[in-house]
């Protein structure tokens, strides 16, 4: 049961800095076009970093729908559209997939030493 706990906090830990990271670049990268007329969604969801950390969790947690974000960032630099795309890329193809599937092996293999 520890052991669980322990890899659990650690995976936690680890999607904290994954979104912090991403948050932070992303409010820098878009702090210096808004107000825009033209992307009041993406000034709303990435106008400070609290605002920004949350957008990613709903983005990685499927709580928003990132294509509406996407659509409005096409307007804008084409680094900042680079770096949504490989946040969303390695969130939902990548990271979500490899937290899920270590879980899974880790717990199956938990209860295949410890039967009841």
């Amino acid at each position: 049961m520890a052991e669980s706990f322990k890899v659990m906090v650690w995976l936690v830990l680890l999607v904290l800095i994954f979104i912090y990271v991403y948050g932070l670049v992303l409010t820098e990268s878009i702090w210096d076009t808004c107000p825009n007329d033209a992307t009041p969604l993406v000034c709303t969801k990435f106008g400070d970093l609290l605002s920004s950390q949350m957008t990613l969790y709903q983005i990685m947690y499927s709580g928003l729908l990132w294509g509406d974000l996407w659509e409005e960032l096409r307007v804008m630099d084409w680094y900042i559209q680079i770096i949504f795309l490989s946040y969303v890329v390695f969130a939902l193809m990548v990271f979500l997939e490899s937290v899920c599937t270590f879980l899974k092996n880790h717990f199956f293999f938990i209860v295949s030493y410890h039967p009841r």
